[in-house]
């Protein structure tokens, strides 16, 4: 894998012939057909963790037979103009569920009582209906996959797949990804929110983990990010497939570490994302303010998709710069001193943790961005984790006083991810899962009602 330098080197995706690989082998597979491929987010461009994930989701089931891929999501993210994708993608097409009180949604979305309507069917309409088949959305798939035989259904997130009606009719397995259930739980426990809000986040989180109980036996197996995923019983005999940084840098680091005389404090990913959102927040506010007073010259740099209003806001405070989507990755982290991984909820595992040590930048993390990297990236052997805003701060302040710490926590952090986060163990992953599930299943047909 090589660096990527600009937006149209992002976009640039290999083109094969996927299927040219060697076939897996086995009884069962002599007549195998096709993968089919659910997922509310397209594996291409690969902008985004979710959108790489599913790049490389995508790039190993085609390793070992050809994948059909079908868009599914919600219609309060309206589904955007889908980019040019190279032919060896192959998407069916794009499809939107309909959750529960949308139709009431619909009556009120160009009302002054919109946004109170949205409230009270998030407050009212019990989680887990979200995780049911719709049956109008399964009998639209009808004329796009009966003609079509598979072997094998991967879905992209839970929700999603359920949503298709397929879980049961053919063998299915599912890339949990993100435990839904969990952030409501982490969210039920936050002192700082208003004690309504926790109990209500608290009562979501029972009924989504109630979907998650019912649904995820009925697969034929499943991946997930990190070992503590399994300590649920639903989860307990899944494999873990890690997240892998999709950038990996082809240039070799400066011997001083960074392009920049000014000490540069980097974080890299999508900020509207509400976890990332808030801890930045909490970090400009109790963490960068004894930052600068440490060191005057330090600069805090935002990059990626982000909220204009929001990013207002953020700039208005001392060296805090938003750069917003960033063309040359290369030339940031060359930039950038260290790494800011200021995460302080979440379900899945964060990948710009993995992306940053990859360039050779070491990162300050918290207890939650480390969170699935704890096996194989020991805090202070390549990167820091601490627990609170205020040590945040403290070790950027540590790092930017000790070059020579600096750098070495950085090349160890390369070197482990080189090793231990590469696409080859990914996809070896995928495959034995596969050929687990097909090996002992019989290539079945989608039978879809209607």
């Amino acid at each position: 894998m090589t660096d990527v330098k600009s937006r149209s080197e992002q976009e640039v995706v290999p083109r094969w012939q996927p299927w040219d690989h060697s076939p897996v082998t086995g009884p069962n597979f002599r007549q195998q057909k096709r993968i089919l491929l659910v997922s509310p987010f397209l594996p291409f461009p690969p902008e985004s963790g979710a959108n790489q994930r599913t790049y490389f989701l995508w790039k190993a089931l085609s390793e070992i037979a050809p994948v059909d891929l079908i868009l599914c999501t919600d219609p309060y993210k309206p589904i955007e103009p889908q980019p040019s994708m190279p032919a060896s993608m192959n998407l069916l097409g794009s499809f939107q569920w309909q959750p529960q009180g949308y139709s009431i949604h619909r009556l009120f979305e160009k009302s002054i009582f919109s946004l109170t309507i949205d409230r009270i069917l998030h407050v009212t309409v019990p989680k887990h209906w979200d995780y049911e088949v719709d049956h109008r959305l399964n009998r639209g798939l009808l004329d796009v996959l009966r003609p079509t035989r598979y072997s094998l259904a991967v879905g992209r997130y839970l929700k999603p797949i359920v949503k298709t009606g397929i879980v049961g009719q053919l063998p299915c397995l599912l890339d949990v990804d993100d435990i839904g259930f969990e952030i409501l739980a982490q969210q039920a426990q936050d002192p700082t929110r208003p004690r309504w809000r926790r109990l209500l986040n608290s009562a979501h989180s029972s009924q989504v983990k109630g979907a998650f109980q019912k649904w995820l036996p009925k697969f034929n197996g499943l991946w997930v990010t990190k070992t503590g995923d399994r300590r649920y019983p639903v989860t307990r005999n899944a494999a873990i497939l890690p997240n892998i940084p999709y950038h990996i840098p082809a240039f070799t680091p400066q011997s001083n570490g960074s392009s920049s005389a000014n000490p540069v404090i980097l974080t890299v990913g999508v900020l509207t994302y509400l976890p990332n959102r808030d801890g930045i927040d909490r970090f400009i506010r109790e963490g960068w303010p004894k930052v600068r007073a440490a060191c005057p010259s330090a600069e805090y740099w935002l990059a990626g998709r982000n909220d204009p209003a929001v990013a207002g806001r953020w700039q208005t405070v001392p060296g805090v710069r938003v750069l917003g989507f960033v063309d040359d990755l290369a030339a940031l982290y060359k930039a950038s001193w260290l790494t800011l991984c200021p995460l302080w909820t979440g379900a899945g595992t964060n990948i710009k943790v993995l992306e940053s040590l990859a360039f050779e930048r070491t990162c300050v993390s918290t207890t939650m961005g480390h969170r699935g990297f704890e096996d194989l990236l020991s805090p202070g052997d390549s990167l820091l984790v601490v627990a609170n805003a205020e040590n945040l701060a403290n070790h950027c302040i540590s790092l930017i006083n000790d070059h020579q710490w600096r750098l070495a926590l950085a090349k160890r952090g390369r070197e482990v991810v080189q090793r231990e986060f590469s696409y080859e163990k990914f996809a070896s992953i995928v495959r034995e899962e596969v050929e687990r599930v097909l090996g002992a299943t019989a290539p079945g047909q989608i039978k879809l009602s209607g």
